[in-house]
């Protein structure tokens, strides 16, 4: 999901691309970007789908509808990610490699921790308000089970969105994620 954040936005995509995981498909929400993202978008990444809203339907919006189209192309696993977030490479292997070893449990959603000023995250896992991230190289880190979880880097199972729809876009920004994960 973006909004107006074009510069971000050529740091985010080529931090998804060289994940260690390959992506079957980017789904890109734009919303009502007036910042020449679109064009950067068309001619830098011809690949991406690319979904431009007609108004700013905020990030709940945007990710209500980034699901949706995500779902509706039969994808298993959604990926989220803002235009401010920087996936470090082997995020979305460890996000899998968890989702693999919890095959057969109820699982909704596999979230990273983030590192950083909230600009880059990698695998781990959010508990009670803290933190426990876990190093790029890790294969055999532990997970920890949680009841809420931000969108920013956390993979979202196809059943969870058949139980659960999509997003309440009448939170636009304020507490879309923790609704969402409950």
């Amino acid at each position: 999901v973006t909004r107006n954040r074009q510069e971000m936005l050529q740091q985010v995509l080529p931090a998804i691309d060289a994940q260690t995981h390959p992506i079957d498909e980017i789904i890109l929400v734009d919303n009502d970007s007036s910042d020449g993202t679109e064009a950067m978008v068309r001619e830098s990444y011809p690949q991406i789908t690319y979904i431009h809203l007609d108004e700013n339907l905020g990030p709940a919006g945007g990710f209500a509808v980034g699901i949706k189209a995500a779902y509706d192309r039969g994808h298993d696993w959604m990926w989220l990610c803002e235009d401010d977030a920087l996936p470090v490479p082997a995020a979305l292997e460890h996000c899998l490699r968890v989702a693999e070893e919890l095959k057969g449990q109820r699982i909704a959603m596999v979230s990273p921790a983030r590192f950083g000023q909230g600009k880059t995250f990698g695998f781990g896992a959010l508990w009670q308000g803290r933190q426990f991230p876990i190093p790029q190289n890790s294969q055999s880190a532990p997970w920890y089970d949680v009841d809420l979880s931000g969108f920013i880097g956390a993979l979202l199972a196809r059943d969870a969105v058949q139980k659960a729809g999509y997003p309440r876009t009448d939170l636009f920004m304020e507490w879309e994620e923790a609704e969402y994960s409950l």
